[in-house]
């Protein structure tokens, strides 16, 4: 090494993943501000991960389509944009009817409720 250099310690190892915080799940299950709340078109308002949840039982067909289709996925780019939860995000954009959205929401919905508490 010449005289003028100065030695290059190698930079740490940095983690792909970093661990999940309680206090990030806690955020992704607490009602969202009014100005983002979810509004469906047949005028049910979303505000949280439950009422999107409970929304699908008594969304019709047509409600669904409106908002999940070829073209777009509502609920995904919601939860993805708004709540921030990119798992539940990425899960939503593989289902195709409103019992497998429900069964997505409800499932994560779940394990973050048993993480927080």
């Amino acid at each position: 090494m010449k005289k003028n250099q100065a030695a290059v310690k190698p930079a740490k190892p940095v983690s792909k993943a970093a661990p999940v915080k309680k206090a990030d799940n806690k955020k992704k299950l607490e009602k969202v501000p009014e100005a983002v709340v979810f509004w469906c078109n047949d005028g049910q308002i979303f505000r949280d991960l439950n009422d999107l949840m409970n929304g699908f039982d008594i969304m019709s067909e047509a409600t669904f389509e409106y908002h999940l289709n070829d073209n777009k996925n509502d609920f995904s780019c919601w939860i993805m944009d708004i709540i921030g939860d990119q798992a539940l995000a990425q899960d939503l954009k593989s289902v195709k009817t409103r019992e497998q959205a429900k069964k997505k929401v409800q499932k994560r919905y779940i394990e973050l409720t048993q993480q927080e508490g």
